[in-house]
């Protein structure tokens, strides 16, 4: 994946977060494989029905979360 790849969804998850777009967020910037770990947790989600399981579970929890990204660094000396 490319800088510009990985800028686009840094700059676009969290505000489709905020819409609960959680289709556009799987179709477009998240792999079929993902595994997602919840460290405070150590649950495990496995693939994209995991991933929505864990996007839901924040919206059930608290329906009016939002997300900001105040900062955000791009470029191969932060990979």
């Amino acid at each position: 994946m490319s800088i510009e790849d990985n800028t686009r969804i840094v700059q676009n998850v969290h505000p489709l977060f905020n819409e609960r777009a959680f289709d556009r967020i799987l179709s477009e910037m998240i792999a079929e494989d993902v595994e997602w770990t919840n460290v405070p947790t150590a649950q495990i989600f496995h693939g994209l029905e995991g991933m929505r399981e864990f996007m839901q579970g924040w919206v059930d929890a608290f329906p009016d979360a939002r997300t900001e990204d105040t900062t955000a660094y791009a470029g191969e000396e932060f990979g």
